[in-house]
């Protein structure tokens, strides 16, 4: 699947990479429009702390979900030439890394 972030990239979402998604967090089933709406409107993008040369983490609230009011996180790892989903979850927090955006 391709989708795209606020700035116009391209980001993959294979199917491999949401059969890991839906393995390791199930509920992201019902939460798959949140992936899309989450990359083109997020809330903050942060630098990943364990990757901060490749991996980006896309935040945004979401409330009134299946699991709660809380925080999708998409995980983008960006290689030169191509971008693609590494994961996506539910939390209560944001992690900490390097404010992207807004800035």
């Amino acid at each position: 699947m391709l989708l795209h972030d606020l700035f116009g990239r391209r980001i993959y979402l294979t199917d491999a990479g949401w059969t890991h998604i839906i393995g390791a967090h199930p509920y992201m089933v019902d939460l798959q429009a949140e992936i899309g709406e989450t990359l083109q409107h997020p809330d903050e993008i942060r630098r990943s702390a364990s990757d901060p040369e490749r991996a980006r983490l896309y935040y945004k609230w979401h409330s009134g979900t299946i699991i709660g009011d809380k925080w999708i996180c998409i995980v983008v790892k960006v290689l030169p030439g191509e971008a693609f989903v590494q994961t996506a979850y539910a939390t209560n927090k944001i992690k900490r890394g390097e404010l992207l955006w807004p800035i």
